[in-house]
């Protein structure tokens, strides 16, 4: 039995501009409150135990007593390689990866991009996020979606810049459909990727809006409220093309485009759909690889069945990438959001810095010396941020430190600044060579799931990253000196600060108040 009850509660939020202001002067004047009630001993009590706390912070703990230590003679030279199968069949390639899956069968299939105008990204960016969620072959989006779920573990749409090892301006951007699925399902799979690359229902446009509408909500509460790879993005955007290209198609111009689009599209839904479907026709139709990941009982399975025909439809060819012309820069400057707490990120130019040239190790493993003798001393013990670090992309040609739910702005700035200075005048020790060098391995060695192995051995051949040139670079990484570190700090950060360029998102009062602590003038602007 059902009640049937009338009453109801309305709850209307109203959003407030002053509301941190007001918070931020309620804090300061409890603080104040609590000083004024402290009694001279009070207050020489805490002064006192403040540089206990200091000078413990500077002490240099003895941990090989307690932790071995790993020498890096026992770090092998060489790293796991996850090798490809090619397999030519039909109108495209097949390349497999042979490893347990527990009879999962995990496939993706790839296509080159033509050439794309700079006003084009957004756009692909939005297709790929749009084309799982709507409907595809002869079912509606709520068919597909249930189809997805009885006969699949998912299927996702992507896309790749993929610069070359050795040279980051020479790219190889593709589009990716992929998906996983039981060995007994696996003509489910092949029927779900076959009709996303032959048909996606455009024409449903109430669909189209309303996945715009959570987009667009999903974006937006991702700047105000986690901006750190925006700042990042953003910092690093006039540095290389690479950089250039993922900023124009997934940075703040695209969530300043999602919100435009989301806004006018009412009145602008023919125009949007034609976009989107010309894009498609345009990305999804050219030559095809498929790169499976599974057993040699699941490969030789989908084989027998000519792996559902899937690589059996002629290719439209398509023009080979050419890059865009992007004249974009970017100066330092603060974008005020509704928080308390900054997400700064200082980026420098390091070029097309090969990723087999000494220098390129070298400065990996100087990130992980700066972060961990100076930043994480600096901003997180003493300045009290949630998180920083540095970190090296030789593919956008960056090198960039960065700070999150951080309260200083300016005093990370400096630290930051400090920091390089450090490094490049060698103030650091063997034990922190050592250290950098395994985190570098570490990250080198990290475990990848049996099901990504043949996707990430593809993109790291259609990178360039050939095992040669991986191997060589972890025995360069290796064998890193305390001098290469100071040279490359001093080359690449420390004679380019000029060059450098450094964003924060924060609060705008916040922002106003540390931008007066700089030598030169930052633009304050609202962040979206």
């Amino acid at each position: 039995m059902f009640l049937d009850n009338p009453h109801f509660a309305r709850v209307i939020l109203l959003p407030d501009s002053d509301l941190l202001s007001i918070e931020n002067q309620e804090e300061e004047a409890l603080l104040k409150d609590v000083e004024n009630k402290l009694s001279s001993e009070e207050k020489e009590h805490i002064r006192h135990t403040s540089k206990m706390l200091e000078e413990y912070q500077h002490q240099n703990e003895d941990l090989d007593r307690v932790l071995p230590n790993f020498s890096l003679d026992k770090v092998p030279h060489s790293g796991r390689e996850y090798n490809l199968v090619k397999e030519n069949v039909t109108y495209g390639e097949v390349l497999h990866h042979e490893c347990f899956t527990n009879d999962l069968i995990f496939a993706e299939l790839v296509m080159n991009v033509p050439p794309l105008s700079v006003e084009e990204l957004p756009w692909l960016r939005l297709l790929v996020f749009l084309m799982p969620q709507l409907g595809s072959g002869e079912r509606s989006y709520k068919e597909n979606l249930e189809f997805l779920l009885e006969h699949t573990g998912g299927v996702d749409v992507s896309y790749e810049f993929s610069p070359h090892a050795n040279n980051n301006t020479v790219l190889s951007p593709s589009v990716s459909i992929r998906g996983k699925s039981l060995e007994s399902k696996a003509g489910y799979l092949f029927q779900v990727l076959m009709d996303m690359v032959t048909h996606v229902d455009f024409t449903d446009v109430a669909r189209i809006k309303e996945l715009l509408m959570q987009h667009n909500e999903a974006l937006t509460n991702s700047v105000r409220n986690s901006p750190m790879g925006y700042a990042i993005s953003m910092a690093c955007m006039d540095k290389s093309l690479t950089a250039s290209l993922s900023y124009l198609a997934s940075g703040i111009p695209y969530v300043k485009k999602i919100r435009e689009i989301t806004k006018n599209f009412d009145e602008s839904s023919d125009e949007i759909i034609a976009i989107l479907q010309d894009l498609y026709k345009k990305c999804f139709f050219g030559r095809r690889q498929l790169v499976i990941s599974g057993s040699q009982s699941n490969y030789q399975h989908l084989k027998q069945k000519n792996f559902y025909g899937i690589l059996d439809q002629e290719i439209v060819p398509i023009a080979s990438w050419e890059n865009p012309i992007i004249n974009n820069s970017v100066i330092s400057q603060g974008l005020y959001i509704p928080a308390r707490a900054a997400f700064n990120a200082l980026a420098f130019p390091i070029g097309d810095l090969a990723y087999d040239h000494p220098h390129a190790s070298a400065l990996t493993v100087a990130a992980e010396v700066l972060d961990n003798t100076v930043l994480h001393t600096k901003i997180r013990e003493q300045g009290g941020a949630y998180g920083s670090g540095a970190a090296v992309n030789l593919g956008r040609g960056t090198f960039y430190c960065y700070s999150y739910r951080d309260p200083e702005i300016f005093n990370s700035y400096q630290a930051f600044l400090h920091g390089i200075n450090e490094i490049s005048q060698g103030n650091f020790s063997d034990a922190d060579i050592h250290e950098g060098i395994l985190g570098v391995i570490q990250s080198l060695d990290s475990p990848i799931a049996p099901g990504s192995r043949a996707s990430t051995g593809y993109y790291r051949l259609r990178c360039g990253r050939v095992p040669a040139l991986r191997q060589a670079f972890r025995r360069s990484v290796l064998s890193v000196t305390k001098e290469q570190i100071c040279t490359v700090v001093k080359k690449y950060l420390q004679d380019t600060i000029n060059s450098a360029t450094f964003i924060s998102f924060a609060g705008e009062e916040m922002l106003r108040e540390n931008m007066k602590s700089f030598d030169q003038e930052f633009a304050i602007t609202s962040a979206l």
